[in-house]
């Protein structure tokens, strides 16, 4: 796992989330809006840098639709 993924989650941490792991994902409470169970994927992309991905929200971050 990079080190900017281990940032964001321990970000993601500070916030008091929910939070879940599965093989290289991890999945949290999404700040975006009302999650009663993690559902905001977040793992490392093929260059290094970390993917976002709200089931809910259908949206990919950083390539907002």
């Amino acid at each position: 796992m990079s080190a900017v993924v281990e940032l964001v989650e321990r970000r993601l941490a500070t916030t008091g989330a929910q939070n879940r792991r599965e093989g290289r994902e991890s999945y949290w409470a999404c700040p975006l809006h009302d999650d009663s169970r993690p559902s905001l994927a977040v793992a490392e992309g093929t260059d290094g840098g970390v993917v976002f991905y709200c089931h809910p929200c259908e949206d990919d971050f950083p390539n907002n639709k």
